[in-house]
């Protein structure tokens, strides 16, 4: 133990450009989704887990444009990044692989 950098959940600290900052849920809502190899929807809603309060999936809207598009649920971990300033949103998957997804219907969630 010496002059380490801190770590918050396995990264360095000095890693963290000064940038960084918390976002609203607010502010993330209607932004476009980036995938590996397209622009797909838009990001349309969050599940939250209520025993501790995290963010388990994002839930996508296909039709970016107008409402009744198809909508998907992405594991958070599949969330890369928050492009600066609302460009969009980046996903660790492809547009296939999101459209392969069974769709999401809150009707068929489990409590």
């Amino acid at each position: 133990m010496g002059n380490e950098p801190a770590e918050v959940f396995g990264r360095s600290l000095s890693s963290v450009p000064e940038t960084h900052s918390l976002l609203s849920v607010s502010e993330v809502l209607g932004l476009p989704i980036e995938t590996m190899d397209d622009q797909f929807g838009c990001v349309s809603d969050f599940l939250v887990d209520d025993t501790n309060w995290s963010l388990q999936y994002m839930i996508i809207d296909s039709n970016r444009w107008l409402p009744g598009g198809a909508k998907y649920g992405i594991h958070i971990k599949r969330l890369e990044k928050v492009e600066a300033e609302g460009r969009g949103v980046v996903v660790n998957m492809k547009r296939a692989q999101i459209e392969e997804l069974s769709e999401y219907d809150p009707d068929q969630l489990a409590y």
